[in-house]
């Protein structure tokens, strides 16, 4: 279970935020706390304690050193994954202004590669 007012609560509140698509939520939080950006989960879904670690908004299990980027991965959530926002090494972030992604790029997210064939 992930206790309230820790670090991996406020990573979670993120989490939620972008598998749910509210992409004003997400950006709140990471305006308020940018190290958030770049935070790993310190605990993750085990046997013992799998319940609490289940996003069933995609269906997916998030595990110790997890990152926020893996799970918008995950869920394929582009519109709010803080890819405008750039990690420093300080633990801020530097603000960039949103690009569309090339379109190979979208593909190679969403698409299956091609079978070889036979």
């Amino acid at each position: 279970m992930i206790a309230a007012g820790t670090p991996d609560a406020t990573l979670m509140s993120l989490v939620r935020a972008i598998v749910t698509n509210d992409s004003g939520a997400a950006w709140r939080l990471l305006a308020a706390t940018p190290t958030l950006a770049h935070a790993q989960f310190a605990q993750g879904a085990t046997r013992q304690a799998a319940k609490a670690y289940y996003l069933h908004e995609i269906e997916h299990y998030l595990y110790a050193g997890d990152t926020a980027l893996h799970m918008a991965a995950a869920a394929r959530s582009l519109s709010t994954t803080p890819s405008t926002a750039c990690p420093t090494r300080e633990g801020g972030t530097r603000a960039r202004k949103p690009r569309p992604l090339p379109t190979l790029s979208k593909w190679a997210l969403i698409q299956t590669p091609p079978t070889p064939a036979a």
